[in-house]
């Protein structure tokens, strides 16, 4: 028989649920999918699957294999394409997953919070609804990228991991295992996990259980990894970066490029941190309320990790959220996306680092406790107004499909005039922004250039853009260059210098959106 806490946790995880789902779905837009050019490839990847091809990118030349992503979203994702098959006409059924996935998240997140953190059930839906119902999560549930899959995840290992901590069986440590792997091959950084499960195994001196949960483990991986390694070798050098594996394409860059290019990637990547972290907290705006609201979530979300690694059940969350933080800090690439995707565990642990200085109040005599308490409230207060504030700000002026409706807009005369070009069918074209275009019109369309680990830092010049079309033109011999109208191309075409003598000239595309350039005849 269940008593009143259990029916509590229950109504709490119930809530969550619907109050993530139904807002990801009041707040669902009918913009365009591929502007982000992840859920391009994922939508292609799993159009591909549901077609029998498997793991391919059938809209390169060449059909490479799929493996610049991990592969259980697009797995999931291609269930969008079987129960209708034609795109975009399925559209609905891929954005519907994210929504329905969220609130599966949200529940299990209210769960963890009660079940091992010890919040009351009021406090944990408020703690959980404000991580879920905000301005960076929803913008992701708009989308088909994975986070929302990866926070399921995220979640289910968290409570896995408690489990196998306190029951300790070889199946807990199994389905850990599982759950940790599932998590990494949704997102890669889910890699963050497995060293806190390990770290946390070797602290508590679980030597069998960290061993059965790294067979578990490996066991799960091991599938998608063998296919990686043995079809990487092969992959066309021309656009790894972009399609290519993942893994390979940042070591490569940081070999290359060796210390320097690692300190610039970390430098650019802090600065850009704390440039990020008080915005979600600005109640009114303004550069001003930025850095002190910034500074005090700061040192909140450290206080939650440095507390919570005193206590054995909050190991994991600590370790793995610090990991993962640490692995963004040196990626090549946007830190905000990355932050957004594990934004409801950086909520939990502020709320952590706060009843923290709570618990510590307590302990103190008379005067010092009643300081430390009311800094504790008050430093709660802020923070909790200041995110609701700028959520409710956020939300109500349509922020979550701000960037959707802006790349859909500047994408939009591509696929126009791709789908208007009946002879591309016939021909090898090189265009901007070829997923989107591609999952937009069924052509096999080439990239006109790739992704370098120094672009996250330093962007590509004129001349390194050239290049990158004459790397191009060499692998595919495109007959056709399409870009969207813009200055650069004006420079770059002439530096390019193309082998075996060919030429392209632009020539008029009927859009003034659209720049083209045709192979010269010899």
């Amino acid at each position: 028989m269940s008593g009143p806490l259990d029916k509590d946790l229950w109504r709490a995880a119930a809530l969550a649920a619907i109050g993530a789902t139904t807002a990801a779905l009041l707040l669902m837009t009918s913009d365009l999918i591929g502007f982000f050019f992840d859920d391009a490839i994922y939508a292609l990847t799993a159009q591909a699957i549901a077609d029998g091809h498997g793991f391919t990118y059938m809209h390169l030349p060449g059909h490479p294999p799929a493996i610049h992503y991990p592969p259980l979203w697009p797995l999931l994702l291609s269930l969008g394409f079987i129960l209708g098959p034609e795109f975009p006409q399925n559209a609905g059924w891929l954005r519907l997953m994210n929504p329905v996935i969220i609130g599966g998240a949200a529940a299990l997140a209210t769960f963890y919070v009660i079940r091992v953190l010890g919040f009351r059930p009021r406090a944990a839906l408020g703690v959980v609804l404000l991580g879920f119902i905000s301005v960076q999560v929803q913008f992701l549930v708009n989308t088909i990228l994975s986070e929302p899959f990866f926070l399921l995840w995220f979640f289910a290992a968290l409570l896995l991991a408690e489990r196998a901590r306190t029951r300790g069986t070889a199946t807990d440590w199994a389905l850990l295992g599982v759950a940790v792997g599932c998590a990494v091959l949704t997102r890669t950084l889910g890699f963050a996990l497995v060293l806190a499960v390990l770290s946390v195994a070797v602290l508590d001196r679980q030597w069998r259980g960290g061993a059965v949960f790294a067979a578990a483990l490996g066991l799960t991986l091991l599938p998608w990894q063998l296919f990686v390694w043995r079809v990487a070798p092969g992959f066309p050098p021309e656009i790894a970066g972009s399609y290519g594996n993942y893994l390979s394409f940042v070591t490569r860059g940081y070999v290359e490029g060796g210390l320097t290019v690692v300190s610039e990637v970390v430098m650019k990547n802090l600065r850009d941190s704390w440039d990020f972290i008080g915005v979600p907290l600005q109640p009114f705006g303004g550069v001003p309320w930025r850095f002190p609201l910034g500074a005090l979530a700061v040192l909140a979300l450290l206080g939650g990790c440095i507390a919570s690694l005193w206590r054995p059940a909050e190991r994991v969350l600590a370790l793995a959220t610090l990991g993962y933080i640490a692995a963004v800090i040196v990626w090549p690439f946007h830190v905000e996306r990355f932050y957004w995707g594990l934004w409801p565990a950086f909520i939990i642990l502020v709320a952590l680092g706060i009843r923290a200085l709570l618990a510590w109040g307590g302990r103190l005599a008379p005067l010092p406790r009643r300081l430390a308490m009311g800094a504790a409230v008050t430093l709660g207060g802020v923070l909790a107004v200041g995110n609701i504030a700028y959520n409710v700000n956020g939300l109500n002026k349509g922020h979550v499909s701000l960037a959707p409706g802006v790349m859909t807009n500047r994408n939009l005369p591509m696929l126009r005039y791709i789908n208007s070009r009946e002879d591309f069918r016939d021909k090898v074209v090189s265009a901007d922004v070829a997923s989107m275009a591609s999952l937009y019109s069924g052509l096999e369309l080439i990239p006109t250039g790739d992704l370098r680990v120094t672009d996250h830092v330093r962007g590509a010049n004129v001349q390194e853009s050239a290049n990158r079309l004459v790397a191009i033109d060499a692998r595919y011999r495109p007959e056709v260059f399409v870009f969207l109208r813009g200055p650069g191309m004006a420079r770059v075409m002439p530096l390019a210098t193309f082998a075996d003598g060919r030429t392209f000239v632009e020539v008029p595309s009927g859009d003034s959106a659209i720049q083209l350039f045709e192979l010269e005849a010899p």
